[in-house]
């Protein structure tokens, strides 16, 4: 076999088995089946090739001359079609040029088999028999000429029109194409009497190789894995038999110098051990060929490997998105990486972080992208990366058109959803590569891996963040309480102490995290350990604490237990505030009422008192004329100490006003004596206003304990308020009762005091004992409010019944206590 010969069956063999594996990689593929096709028929040329330069005879060259024809009168066509494939041109264009091809086809094939295509056959410069044109030939290699120029100007055209990974794919395949038919057109030589040997067919390999080299580089036919595994299983298929049999042949020899020959040992040791080290084996070949042939993609796919591992340990979500996005930028090398969000509405993605190999490349132009974009819709439905380049040959309808458009509107070459739970969580989007090479298998899958595994992670780092959102929002809360909180563990462990704990307390927060709330002031902690122990909370406490430095403040307390989600004791809570300021504003209030009161108080008494003192002047100025009449003076005398007695006892209440606010003093009372002061000091208003007074005293024998003081400014401010109540008259009516509430209730005193006024609108019921709530001109709102402090400091309650236009009825209920019988 001359070396033309077998350059021609390595032809051949290559081509067939390009065609296969790209056929069967995709054989729904249109292009692909062209390029089958046509490799089958190369592969017939080539075989004739070297069939007809090496046979023995005249008749079995003539026979291989005819069949080595019959491929090369259908490459034309054949390349024809798969040019306009590859360049999708519009069938229109396709029309004319593809009747023609045909029927150029038909006649050659009918002409190879007569002497007007091959004339004779007959040696020739180094060849034993070499065909000979015939009078059709020279058309024939006209045509061939024609329509190989004709497919290569139309890659050319599209060359020029194409961008980024097409350019360079039509780049590639234009070149291996025209190399590949030169080479061809020197076998044409020696037929027209060309003294030229067909060196063009070591050409031919070069051409093959630069189209297997497009297929992998430009990823044209969805091969390109198959090259890498093919690859290795071959090199590991040469490997593994070398090894076998150095091992066979080495047991052999081993076993017939010591234990005599047995070849079948031999063989199941050798077997053995191919079978142990097998697996070893292929990965480090897998290692080396991606080494040595795809070391870019070997580097990448490591580094990226590290990344999808380095992403399970960081927690910030930004720093997350910047170690994925920027792995993926600078190691695949592709223009620019961004991530897109799913917003908590599941109303669409937010862009969350974009990263670019170089600040020259723009940023994504949207900044949001819609849950009703098609490219949304197909990766949550398809759960699948989507390929910008392919996508019309994968989608064949509008929506690949409109999931394109908006793909590069997002400046993405591609398109990998991240999917957790079965739902869309983000969307990461990739530019394309630097280099112009395509996406490939082995890269979608790491990708898709890599996005799977930033699926959990962008969850975690979410968690996370929320966790720290809420907690940083917590630590504000608390920092920015005027109450002090204290929390505690089970142990008694202080596990929370805010600043205003701090203040309050005096103690650092340093001191006191960490350590047994027994540290703080002695109630404090007792109460906390008796909530823990108790499982019960405690509230509206107040008490004397003893802070560092060993001043006394009085706060207010409420406890409650700290609790998980089914129910299992976590701790204890005390929420606690400075008193010592609101009880200083307690008492400026007291005095502030105790002023008012007197202030009305002076002007009931002024009228009071400027009666009985008329009545003395006048009997004053009658006594110079009168001192002689005995009856006169027995009159005067009368008289004036009976007022003088009215004047002294109206000074004497008005001097139970004096002084500063006092602790209670506690003795026994009779309410109907503090109604009955209180109502003679109002008696000018109430005559005055034409109100008629009805006493209803139903538990004259029945006393109370209390202040005097505090009981008769309480009844005072209840009173006063039913007498203004009555501008144009009216019935006050005031009544006593006694009841019996059980034995844990005791015997109670009900004091009722009626009135016909206009009556509490409903809305105001519930606010007429808070602070400074008043519906009349002038008032201050603290009348009732102290009136209820006072009651509820005598262990009673008061209760308020309204109608409005009927009048109001207010109830003071106090312990009962039976009096003595003397």
């Amino acid at each position: 076999m001359n070396p033309f010969s077998l350059a021609a069956l390595i032809n051949a063999i290559t081509s067939l088995s390009l065609g296969i594996l790209v056929y069967f990689k995709a054989r729904e593929k249109e292009s692909n089946r062209l390029f089958f096709l046509l490799m089958a028929a190369i592969g017939l040329w080539s075989l004739g090739v070297c069939q007809m330069m090496k046979a023995g005879s005249e008749a079995e060259a003539m026979l291989w001359t005819r069949i080595l024809h019959l491929g090369s009168i259908v490459i034309p066509f054949l390349f024809l079609r798969f040019v306009f494939s590859v360049l999708k041109m519009d069938k229109e264009r396709q029309r004319i040029p593809l009747r023609l091809g045909w029927g150029m086809t038909g006649l050659f094939l009918i002409l190879n088999f007569t002497p007007w295509f091959i004339s004779r056959v007959e040696p020739t410069l180094v060849f034993p028999y070499y065909p000979h044109a015939g009078p059709a030939y020279p058309f024939f290699a006209f045509y061939l000429l024609l329509v190989v120029c004709y497919g290569l100007s139309l890659l050319i055209n599209g060359y020029q029109n194409a961008s980024g990974l097409t350019r360079n794919q039509l780049k590639y395949l234009f070149w291996s194409w025209a190399l590949g038919f030169g080479g061809g057109a020197y076998t044409f030589l020696p037929a027209f009497n060309v003294d030229i040997l067909p060196w063009g067919l070591f050409l031919i390999p070069v051409a093959l190789v630069t189209e297997s080299y497009a297929i992998v580089k430009f990823h044209s036919m969805d091969i390109n894995i198959v090259f890498r595994r093919g690859m290795v299983y071959s090199i590991l298929v040469v490997l593994l038999t070398a090894f076998f049999l150095i091992v066979l042949l080495g047991l052999e020899r081993f076993l017939r110098t010591y234990i005599g020959y047995s070849s079948m040992v031999a063989t199941a040791v050798a077997a053995l051990v191919l079978a142990v080290g097998f697996q070893p084996l292929k990965e480090k070949v897998q290692s080396l060929v991606d080494r040595v042939f795809f070391r870019g993609v070997y580097d990448y796919h490591q580094t990226l490997r590290r990344t999808s591992e380095a992403m399970t340990s960081i927690l910030r979500l930004d720093h997350l998105i910047d170690r994925l996005l920027s792995s993926i930028v600078h190691d695949m090398k592709v223009e620019g990486a961004s991530l897109f969000l799913m917003n908590p509405q599941r109303t669409g993605l937010k862009l969350s972080a974009g990263r670019f190999y170089r600040s020259c490349f723009p940023s994504p132009t949207c900044s949001f992208i819609p849950e009703e974009w098609a490219v949304v819709r197909r990766v949550e439905w398809e759960h699948l990366p989507l390929v910008r380049e392919g996508i019309h040959d994968r989608i064949r309808s509008e929506e690949g058109e409109e999931i394109s458009r908006e793909m590069q509107r997002l400046g993405a070459e591609l398109a990998i959803p991240v999917i957790l739970q079965d739902q869309l969580s983000a969307l990461l989007l990739l530019g394309p590569k630097l280099s112009g090479d395509p996406f490939s298998e082995d890269d979608l899958q790491l990708l898709m891996t890599l996005a799977n595994q930033a699926a959990v992670a962008i969850k975690n780092a979410q968690l996370y963040d929320e966790v720290t959102s809420v907690k940083e929002h917590q630590e504000n809360i608390l920092r920015n309480l005027e109450s002090g909180v204290v929390a505690v563990d089970c142990e008694g462990r202080i596990t929370t102490f805010n600043q205003a704990a701090e203040r309050i307390t005096g103690m650092p927060a340093a001191e006191a995290l960490g350590r047994d709330c027994r540290i703080l002031d002695e109630k404090l902690a007792d109460l906390l350990l008796s909530t823990l122990s108790q499982r019960r909370g405690r509230s509206g406490l107040e008490f004397d604490l003893r802070i560092k430095g060993g001043e006394v403040i009085s706060i207010g307390i409420t406890t409650s237990l700290l609790q998980g989600p089914e129910g299992s004791l976590l701790g204890a809570i005390a929420l606690f505030s400075d008193l010592t300021e609101i009880k200083k504003l307690q008492i400026e209030k007291w005095r502030a009422e105790k002023l008012a009161y007197i202030g009305t108080l002076a002007a009931s008494i002024a009228h009071e008192i400027k009666n009985p003192l008329v009545s003395i002047k006048t009997l004053a100025q009658l006594l110079p004329d009168r001192h002689d009449d005995e009856e006169f003076r027995n009159h005067f005398s009368q008289i004036a100490l009976k007022e003088v007695d009215r004047i002294d006892l109206l000074v004497s209440q008005m001097l139970d006003l004096k002084g500063e606010a006092q602790p209670a003093r506690f003795e026994i009372l009779q309410l109907e004596e503090i109604v009955e002061e209180i109502l003679l000091l109002l008696s000018e208003q109430i005559r005055r206003q034409k109100i008629r007074i009805e006493r209803r005293y139903r538990a004259s024998s029945y006393s109370t304990e209390g202040d005097r003081f505090q009981l008769k400014q309480a009844l005072w401010n209840v009173i006063l308020n039913s007498v203004q109540a009555m501008e144009e008259g009216g019935v006050l009516t005031i009544s006593t009762d006694h009841r019996v509430n059980g034995e844990d209730s005791g015997e109670k005193l009900i004091l009722t005091i009626s009135d016909t006024g206009p009556g509490i609108p409903a809305e105001n019921l519930a606010k007429v004992f808070d602070p400074f709530f008043t519906t009349k001109q002038g008032g201050s709102g603290l009348g009732l409010s102290i009136c209820y402090k006072i009651v509820s400091d005598h262990h009673g309650t008061i209760q308020v019944d309204s109608r409005e236009k009927e009048g109001t009825s207010l109830h003071i209920i106090l312990p009962a206590i039976k009096a003595s019988i003397p």
